[in-house]
């Protein structure tokens, strides 16, 4: 049976061609989607242990989530937000400002520079939940006693 079907295959000329070009397109890189780094076996088990408030096992799985993102499709890219997002929460949880600083500063300057060149310099320009992130960091100046700066943010 094999044999008949590759002789029958043998009278397409452009078998070979289509199967080559099949074959391309299901091995070419795919552009990095937020939702397949944010639901990777490590994010979901950290999303899981913080859920039950197990915050201090959810970390090393929040990392290694984001370290594997980050690998694949770059430090700035934004399919990493969530991912920075989830581990600020993990870090604000076990009272650790400085990382939660860190990330909430890379999830904002990551969704500025998406915004298109007029948009930049427009007070209320940006995605809808930027002021999510600004408001949490303003939480986090408020909880280190860095009153100054969570007042701008506010």
């Amino acid at each position: 049976m094999l044999h008949r079907l590759s002789s029958e295959i043998s009278r397409f000329p452009m078998a070979p061609i289509l199967c080559a070009a099949l074959l391309a397109m299901l091995t070419w890189p795919h552009p990095a989607h937020a939702e397949d780094y944010a639901e990777s076996p490590a994010a979901m088990q950290a999303g899981a242990l913080h859920t039950d408030g197990e915050s201090e096992a959810a970390l090393p799985h929040a990392r290694d989530a984001l370290v594997h993102a980050e690998e694949q499709c770059g430090r700035h890219n934004a399919a990493i937000v969530t991912l920075l997002s989830d581990l600020a929460a993990i870090y604000q949880d076990l009272g650790r400002y400085t990382e939660v600083e860190e990330a909430l500063i890379r999830v904002i300057d990551i969704k500025q520079a998406a915004l298109s060149p007029e948009e930049e310099n427009k007070p209320d320009a940006g995605p809808p939940n930027m002021i999510i992130d600004l408001d949490n960091l303003a939480f986090v100046y408020d909880a280190q006693g860095i009153f100054l700066e969570a007042g701008k943010l506010f």
